[in-house]
Parts: structure tokens; sequence; C-alpha cells
């Protein structure tokens, strides 16, 4: 059975009309929020930069269209530790 991404690091750059080329390293889940449950990624909201509906979501991120503030430059899929 293969693993299913629990997120993404991912490297973003903002649209916020300045010249600035500089890019941010994030992390992206891909579970919901839930204050009563930990992500499974180990991270706590405060580390969690978006919530996606998955890798489909996430490569929509990749577009710029007017809504976003941001857009998806690349990314790396993270899969949960220690079921290898």
């Amino acid at each position: 059975m293969k693993q299913q991404p629990i997120g993404a690091n991912c490297r973003i750059k903002w649209l916020d009309g300045s010249m600035d080329t500089d890019t941010e390293e994030v992390y992206i889940t891909f579970s919901g929020y839930d204050e009563n449950v930990p992500d499974p990624s180990g991270l706590n909201d405060e580390q969690i930069f978006y919530y996606s509906d998955g890798e489909n979501d996430l490569q929509s991120l990749m577009e710029v269209v007017d809504w976003n503030d941001f857009v998806v430059l690349g990314y790396e899929l993270n899969y949960p530790t220690g079921n290898n």
C-alpha cells in the first residue's frame, strides 16, 4: 500500500506587488485544523503556514491568481515517519 503524504515543505513567494524576489520556506499540511488533534507532522499550529486539501490543492497554489497572497514555487512532499 502506497503511503499518503501528510504535507509538504514549500518555497513560496509573496504576491504583494513589491519587486522583492526573496522566497520563504514554509510547511503546508494536508490535514484539517483541529485544536484537539495534533498535526501528523508533529508541528503546532504556529509552525503551519497553510492548510491544504492535498497535493492537487497544493499544485493549484502554484498558479498566480488574484485572490492568493502568495504562490508556491516548489515543494517536497512529507510522509509519515516510522511507517516505511
